[in-house]
């Protein structure tokens, strides 16, 4: 399935986005998805968005402002609040569309993402419908089981450390991430030693079950 591109005009960002449509005239419900932690809209959206356009229901894959396609300064911050307002503007986009119901729209979410469409959800009454897989719903446990015990207190201090400084100077401090390709770990195998995919389409050839998406560098299962 070929989606079609679209721009997302966002609090005067443009969201880098794809379309998928189901056959028919419409108008469809809609469904709009984005990504996890790090994730570009090329990660694991569009697989899902395949299905539910094959299932009748036409669903916007985007990237977030900062991410992937999209503009905004700086590259790859992830500012949890504007990342929900994407969501929002990606739903007034699909509203807009005559091929889509505007009655019936819903929002998709994985990980860091699954959280977001649980808020949205309770925010936004044009969202009818929210699906949120395997979501981060507690952001402190979360970074402090990733990173353990010892890096996780490091972290702690530089952002008590960077709230302090912004306090003070008004200066943001940022702690980057740096891209890495696209890739899959299968779900079989013990940590260092599953087998790697860093090419989603590969896996797919292959038959690599994912268990875990690559969508940053502090993955301990493939540095293992």
């Amino acid at each position: 399935m070929t989606p079609t591109p679209a721009t997302v005009p966002s609090e005067g960002e443009q969201l880098s986005g794809l379309l998928y449509l189901p056959d028919g005239p419409g108008p469809h419900p809609a469904v709009v998805l984005a990504g996890g932690w790090c994730y570009v809209k090329e990660v694991a959206q569009p697989l899902f968005a395949e299905v539910f356009a094959q299932s009748g229901i036409a669903a916007l894959v985007i990237d977030y402002r900062y991410f992937g396609e999209s503009t905004g300064e700086p590259r790859r911050h992830i500012d949890p609040w504007k990342q929900i307002e994407d969501y929002r503007n990606a739903v007034s986009f699909l509203q807009a569309r005559e091929d889509v119901d505007a009655g019936r729209i819903g929002a998709w979410g994985i990980s860091y993402s699954g959280g977001h469409v649980l808020i949205l959800g309770a925010v936004d009454a044009r969202v009818r419908a929210v699906c949120s897989v395997v979501p981060v719903i507690d952001g402190y446990d979360n970074l402090r089981l990733a990173h353990g015990t010892v890096s996780f207190r490091v972290l702690r201090k530089a952002l008590e450390t960077a709230r302090q400084r912004l306090f003070e100077t008004g200066e943001h401090s940022y702690i980057d991430h740096q891209p890495v390709e696209l890739g899959a770990v299968g779900m079989h195998g013990r940590p260092g030693r599953a087998p790697v995919v860093r090419v989603i389409a590969a896996a797919r050839r292959t038959g690599v079950i994912p268990g875990q998406l690559v969508g940053g560098v502090c993955d301990r299962v493939l540095r293992g």
